[in-house]
């Protein structure tokens, strides 16, 4: 089960083809969990409550801000056993891979590997690394199909990875959670495609629609949380009114 950073439900569940509580036990029940970097979509409904593997970006800012100041401490981190890394120590995205890094490229390694695992208190889990040809194959895929120069996101890298790591080869691989939006860094249009391709060959699956029936206990939930917004926001008007 393969868990995006998205929002699974960014309007509320109704119009969605899942509940919370559906994808809650859809999740929780998979042989094996994944997420990506700091879980934003952690305190969201309907996003279970394991995870095993976690990918990780340890290069760039992304990767400085997990070795000196963001910690990824919510409950749903925790517990995972494997912190896969999206670049190996001493690799680069534009230089060809090679069985072991250069010692030039060790010289000047933009990677952040040890620093995010002591920062993190990571010594503990299972580190492992993408695969550097699949990385570099992936990257020039990405700059073949688009004029300016693009980096692959964490998501798209960690996908793939499931796809070709042999130690994944028996698993059903689900995705939920990706709205392919954000740093402009990033082709998420491209990198869209490049999952509908693997969805279309059946490679990988979207969660399966749940036999949809009315939820009184979700509705309630839904009504009241909008009534308290609709209330809050009539507070704060009545509060400028009164200050002006």
């Amino acid at each position: 089960m393969i868990v995006g950073s998205a929002p699974l439900f960014p309007c509320g569940p109704f119009g969605s083809p899942y509940s919370p509580s559906y994808t809650n036990r859809f999740i929780d029940s998979s042989d094996l969990v994944v997420r990506f970097n700091n879980v934003k979509n952690a305190d969201t409904p309907g996003v279970g409550t394991r995870t095993d593997l976690l990918v990780v970006c340890n290069i760039g800012s992304v990767g400085e801000r997990y070795a000196t100041s963001r910690k990824v401490d919510h409950p749903l981190a925790q517990q995972v056993e494997e912190i896969l890394f999206v670049m190996r120590e001493g690799d680069d995205y534009h230089t060809p891979p090679s069985t072991e890094p250069s010692a030039v490229n060790r010289d000047n390694d933009i990677t952040l590997t040890q620093r995010i695992i002591d920062f993190q208190a990571w010594n503990d889990k299972q580190i492992s690394y993408l695969s550097p040809e699949l990385r570099y194959e992936i990257y020039n895929r990405l700059n073949n199909a688009t004029p300016s120069r693009v980096v692959p996101s964490t998501g798209l890298l960690g996908i793939e990875q499931l796809l070709h790591d042999d130690r994944f080869a028996n698993y059903e691989k689900f995705i939920i959670g990706f709205d392919f939006e954000g740093w402009h860094g990033h082709a998420f249009d491209i990198e869209k495609q490049i999952c509908n391709g693997h969805i279309q060959k059946g490679t990988l699956q979207r969660v399966p629609e749940m036999r949809r029936r009315f939820d009184w206990i979700e509705w309630l939930q839904y009504k009241n949380l909008r009534s308290l917004v609709s209330h809050q926001i009539r507070l704060l008007k009545a509060n400028r009114r009164k200050n002006r």
